[in-house]
């Protein structure tokens, strides 16, 4: 039976393994602070067990029933720990924002749900914002929006964000000379950039040129002024296999709940 009880170990369970941010490091470092929440929780699971049970249903109880019922709730401990775990490592990122850098599209400190099955099938899109490992260190996780796509050239000028088109030969001309004219190729783009919080910054090294390789993506953040990102990393670009997934709705805090919509931006 799915009595309350069970629903807030649960609960408690999924909080306890999720404490893990995407930063440079785990937000419960060390193994005593996992150990004083593990037994917090178990202790926790006890009470609920002996207030919510015994208390609402307290009619005598034989020592077979009382086994059965340990024995139940091992089992079902066991099977909540394995779906709380499938759920977290194969079908939802939980992250705790460490800067500043999507800002004011995700802000510092902000709990967000991303979607790891987002790119089963698709493939990233411009303009997503996803979570990936970072290239320069695997062991880190970070969040940025996606710019440049496989195969493209992306040229970053006075702050500007061009993508040349797919027939342009960019290697007949120096960097420099597409930094200062971007739109020398026809059919060039430049990016829409409205939800940058400020006028980025352009000249010297914010700009550049960028040769996305194949099945790899450029990678900036809202806040470019702010922000470490594809343009200064000595490994550049993210390989597909390293996107763990796309960023679904911020529900922390609670009164700025928020699902993020890429369609409109072009």
């Amino acid at each position: 039976q799915w009595s309350l009880y069970r629903i807030l170990l649960i609960f408690s369970l999924f909080c306890l393994l999720t404490e893990k941010g995407v930063s440079k490091k785990v937000r419960l470092s060390s193994g005593s602070d996992y150990t004083y929440f593990l037994v917090f929780w178990l202790v926790y699971s006890v009470f609920l067990i002996i207030v919510v049970e015994d208390f609402a249903f307290d009619a005598p109880k034989t020592k077979e029933e009382v086994k059965a019922e340990i024995i139940d709730f091992v089992r079902f401990l066991i099977i909540a720990v394995i779906v709380v775990v499938v759920v977290l490592n194969f079908v939802i990122i939980n992250a705790t924002i460490p800067s500043g850098s999507m800002e004011n599209t995700i802000m510092t400190g902000d709990r967000i749900i991303g979607l790891r099955l987002a790119y089963i099938r698709n493939d990233p899109k411009r303009y997503d914002i996803v979570i990936f490992r970072y290239p320069d260190n695997e062991k880190s996780l970070f969040i940025k929006r996606v710019i440049g796509l496989p195969e493209e050239t992306v040229v970053i000028s006075e702050g500007k964000v061009y993508i040349l088109p797919e027939d342009a030969d960019s290697s007949a001309v120096s960097d420099s000379e597409l930094i200062d004219s971007p739109m020398m190729f026809e059919g060039t783009i430049m990016l829409d950039d409205s939800f940058c919080p400020e006028t980025p910054k352009g000249g010297g090294y914010y700009d550049g040129v960028f040769r996305v390789p194949e099945g790899h993506y450029f990678m900036l953040g809202d806040n470019r002024n702010h922000s470490n990102d594809s343009r200064f990393w000595a490994n550049k670009y993210v390989a597909r296999d390293k996107i763990l997934g796309k960023a679904l709705f911020r529900y922390w805090p609670i009164n700025k709940f928020k699902i993020f919509r890429y369609k409109g931006i072009e």
